[in-house]
């Protein structure tokens, strides 16, 4: 395959994940009311509300995160940087080129990165500062990034002969790029059935790679070694996606998938899952108040608890981290911190 039509196949997926994320973000506002073969562990905790943060603007995410500050970047302004409504401009030196169009901002301080999937290209820089320089300097194209170390990122790319998701690490030392054993399971056609969040705990230094469609997460180490795979409480084993070929280079969904998962974050080795799906034992009037998280143990994947989060202002959250005891839940146009309480 030649480079003009690798980019274009990568190009193809970075859409089609950043389309995915929208849907995931407008229509998961309320869970799967159906019966689906499972039950929660009750009592359930509900949490409450310590501070809303309202922002300026729309199309934010989670950058990062200090035990003091949350870090936020825009998909709509790709090289700043928020810290509540601060905005801090990342720097670059003029002779950088990039395409910008997939950037993603990522915060371990005191350092703050920069990924771009279409280029691919790492930038580095410090929060102190803010200029960026690159970093990385041999990679593969890829449509997610998660900084690992100082000197590493796993990602995921797109096996272009293979047309599947594949994890990947790239690093500064040689082999700048390390293709391990493909973990992610093809179920129907490697891309949309693989599709998923990958994050990175630094205090236990593991990733987890949760899936959209089907009960699992995959918990690996840095070198992206499956440590073992983790099951949800649902019992969705195989994802409910049909897919349609568009063209030579690309497919969509021929309809609207069956989430399972919806967004997950890491904490003191425990997994934080917004679950996409009701219990048989609860009520469907939670639907209309509450969004589900259920935590699981990242060294054996018991199932600990689930989390009623409130919904604000009749929305869900669509991205969460935890920083010391509050849960941060970010929405369309603020975040609200919630108190929050960990059954031992």
């Amino acid at each position: 395959m030649s480079n003009k039509n690798i980019i274009r196949f990568v190009s193809i997926c970075t859409v089609c994940c950043g389309l995915l994320m929208f849907i995931l973000f407008i229509t998961m506002g309320r869970s799967n009311a159906t019966k689906n073969g499972f039950s929660r562990r009750i009592p359930i905790t509900k949490l409450t509300v310590a501070e809303e943060v309202a922002l300026e603007g729309s199309n934010f995410y989670i950058a990062g995160h200090t035990s003091a500050n949350i870090y936020l970047g825009n998909r709509k302004k790709p090289l700043d940087l928020w810290v509540g409504n601060k905005n801090l401009k990342l720097q670059f030196p003029e002779k950088i080129k990039a395409v910008w169009q997939s950037s993603c901002l990522s915060v371990d301080s005191p350092y703050v990165y920069l990924s771009d999937g279409l280029s691919p290209k790492f930038f580095r820089g410090d929060l102190q500062s803010l200029k960026m320089d690159t970093f990385l300097h041999k990679s593969s194209y890829f449509t997610t990034a998660v900084n690992i170390s100082p000197a590493s990122f796993a990602v995921r790319a797109v096996n272009t002969v293979a047309k599947e998701n594949m994890l990947l690490k790239v690093q500064s030392d040689s082999p700048y790029v390390i293709t391990p054993v493909n973990t992610l399971k093809k179920q129907i056609d490697g891309v949309f059935c693989t599709d998923g969040q990958l994050k990175y705990d630094k205090a236990s230094n593991k990733l987890v790679y949760m899936y959209y469609y089907r009960n699992q997460c995959l918990v690996l180490d840095t070198n992206l070694n499956l440590i073992q795979t983790i099951h949800t409480i649902d019992t969705t084993t195989v994802a409910k996606i049909s897919i349609a070929q568009i063209s030579d280079q690309g497919t969509t969904f021929s309809a609207p998938p069956s989430f399972v998962n919806a967004t997950v974050c890491l904490h003191a080795d425990n997994i934080y899952i917004r679950s996409a799906l009701l219990g048989d034992n609860e009520s469907l009037a939670a639907l209309r108040e509450y969004d589900l998280v259920d935590v699981y143990s990242m060294t054996d994947g018991h199932y600990i608890q689930t989390y009623y989060i409130p919904m604000q202002h009749k929305e869900s959250f669509t991205e969460m981290c935890i920083i010391k005891d509050k849960l941060i839940a970010l929405y369309s146009h603020f975040y609200v911190a919630y108190n929050l309480k960990l059954n031992k």
